[in-house]
């Protein structure tokens, strides 16, 4: 998998995209929140326990999956 260089900005919400939401943008295999309205990130960022490297699908299913640990059921979607 390659790093990316340009930003991947990734937005996470519920599947209607009317409830809460966060925006992570992800350069280089790192994540930084740059928007958010009711999903908390702090999991996410501060365990690190998820791989944002590779295809800008592959950090957009990584990212999916890291915010859906806990069995909630957020979408993510590459903006």
């Amino acid at each position: 998998m390659s790093k990316s260089s340009s930003p991947i900005i990734v937005r996470i919400s519920d599947i209607s995209d009317i409830g809460g939401f966060a925006e992570l943008s992800i350069t280089n295999g790192v994540a930084t929140e740059i928007g958010a309205g009711g999903i908390p990130t702090d999991y996410v960022l501060r365990k690190g326990n998820a791989n944002f490297f590779g295809t800008p699908e592959e950090i957009r299913a990584e990212v999916q999956r890291a915010f859906n640990y806990n069995g909630s059921d957020y979408v993510a979607r590459i903006i």
